[in-house]
């Protein structure tokens, strides 16, 4: 955990816009630390003001288009107007991840007897192909990681609540 000197009123504020970087990339507390190589707990700890993040942590949200001015004084839009940097952007849609990553989404959903309309599937495929991209430079790992993509994907399925408001269909 980092300390650091500063005000309660300074650090809450601090841990309010970490939460609200969160919110606005859609991403859960555990997900987002998983793509920044960190704990759940640790996420926690910021969005709760009981630690601060380190340079890593805030290089990391700022290849993720994150304003890292904004994260650590408010000031400013919070994400910079181009999404990333140009570099971290590729050239076009990794096709063959994309259709690959849809045909597997069906068969997981499928497979667990979950209901998926098309527009969730939609927007579950453009997440996950957001992560692989922004996650792996090779085509070849990002064809491994969307393995490893769909497993979660399974064990969240399952994990799931299956009462009445639940989409798993009896």
């Amino acid at each position: 955990m980092t300390r650091i000197g500063i005000p309660g009123d300074e650090r809450a504020a601090l841990a309010g816009r970490l939460r609200a970087v969160r919110e606005a990339l859609g991403m859960s507390q555990r997900a987002l630390s998983e793509r920044l190589s960190g704990s759940t707990r640790g996420w926690q700890d910021y969005e709760s003001g009981r630690s601060l993040p380190g340079t890593a942590v805030l290089a990391q949200l700022q290849r993720l288009g994150v304003n890292i001015n904004w994260v650590l004084t408010g000031e400013g839009e919070m994400m910079v107007r181009e999404k990333a940097l140009a570099s971290d952007v590729p050239a076009k849609l990794d096709e063959e991840v994309h259709a690959h990553l849809i045909d597997g989404i069906i068969a997981v959903y499928r497979e667990e007897n979950v209901g998926l309309p098309p527009r969730d599937l939609g927007r579950l495929a453009a997440r996950i192909h957001a992560d692989l991209v922004a996650a792996y430079d090779d085509p070849d790992d990002r064809k491994v990681a969307l393995k490893l993509a769909l497993q979660h994907l399974r064990r969240d399925l399952r994990a799931a609540p299956t009462d009445g408001q639940s989409k798993r269909r009896a």
